[in-house]
């Protein structure tokens, strides 16, 4: 990456039938999708069990492989196929940054960092009347980096160490399952307690009542550590799990330290937001070309249910409101834009 580069978040509507949404969003990455992208997440799953997600799936999430199902009818593929790339179950995913906030209003403060044209740039509102509907960026479109839904459940993924992996989903196909089944932190912590985790993923959670979560996971058990306000980034901080750590977490613990001092001033929101979105800030990266550049900052209000969102630099915040888009079945807008602008 040498120069500028304009990067564009487009922001999609999905209704219907579980089917019906996979179809439409299957569709809709056939048609947009170039063939390096599509050898790339095809890539990603060649050593995934098709039979092995199709079952993991059947017992957590059954509404998932209707969608599915559609997502293989609007691409033309194989359900199998779909299986092995898109389930979550089991696949390969490259590590990612990330650093999130909550501060002691209850409002959810986050940044994704990663690389750019490994980037879905999608955000998702799924509505549905068999789950809860829900806001969120997309990952290998069926999955989630982060979200929030109609009861004010917000969660966000922290990659820690993928060295020592088990067999199980992935963290973006995780966030989805939470924003779709629970309504609040105890039902998230609940169900990230039964699932097969295949690597170790911080989630950052909060809801409508103010109060907020991290759950430390790994392919042999969880650890949640209840503090409100927090902040997290991507390591585990309890002594039980501290082992899962990579060896350098100098980056990550940085950024931690830097988010907490955050919380002391009593900051206001757009202060707050400030130093998420702001290239000159310390949690603002343009490493893009290693992986570590921000793509999107993003506020989620629980109890406003709104997301207040900015793509890179240069991106004055959109704020898109969940309950009027939920009430009017329209988006104000459907694309927002930013800039990435490389490193020294």
């Amino acid at each position: 990456m040498r120069g500028e580069e304009v990067l564009k978040v487009s922001v999609l509507n999905i209704v219907g039938t579980d089917f019906q949404k996979g179809r439409q969003m299957g569709r809709e990455f056939k048609k947009t999708s170039t063939c390096t992208e599509i050898e790339a997440i095809k890539a990603f799953g060649n050593g995934v069990d098709a039979e092995k997600a199709r079952s993991a799936l059947s017992e957590f999430v059954p509404h998932l492989l209707e969608e599915m199902a559609g997502f293989a009818e609007g691409m033309d593929w194989e359900l199998e196929s779909v299986l092995k790339s898109f389930s979550g179950f089991d696949i390969e995913l490259p590590p990612m940054g990330c650093t999130a906030l909550v501060d002691h209003s209850g409002k959810y403060y986050r940044n994704y960092d990663f690389h750019h044209k490994l980037y879905d740039g999608r955000i998702f509102i799924n509505h549905s009347e068999d789950h809860y509907t829900s806001i969120g960026f997309s990952q290998h479109r069926l999955g989630r980096l982060d979200g929030m839904n109609e009861k004010g459940l917000v969660v966000g993924l922290h990659f820690v160490n993928s060295e020592r992996g088990g067999i199980g989903f992935v963290a973006p196909i995780i966030v989805r399952m939470l924003l779709d089944l629970c309504s609040n932190l105890d039902e998230a912590c609940e169900f990230l307690q039964v699932l097969p985790h295949k690597y170790c993923y911080n989630y950052s959670m909060t809801d409508a009542s103010g109060k907020s979560i991290i759950v430390e996971t790994s392919p042999q058990g969880c650890n949640a550590i209840k503090e409100s306000p927090l902040a997290c980034t991507n390591h585990f901080r309890s002594e039980a799990m501290r082992g899962w750590n990579r060896q350098n977490i100098i980056g990550s613990m940085n950024r931690w330290h830097y988010a907490n001092q955050l919380l002391e001033p009593f900051l206001k929101p757009r202060e707050m937001f400030q130093h998420f979105n702001q290239p000159t800030s310390p949690l603002f990266f343009k490493d893009y070309n290693h992986f570590f550049g921000t793509l999107h900052s993003v506020v989620y209000s629980p109890k406003e249910l709104t997301a207040t969102i900015s793509i890179g630099a240069k991106c004055e915040p959109r704020i898109l409101s969940l309950e009027k888009i939920i009430t009017d079945q329209t988006l104000p807008f459907t694309e927002i834009n930013g800039v990435l602008e490389p490193g020294e």
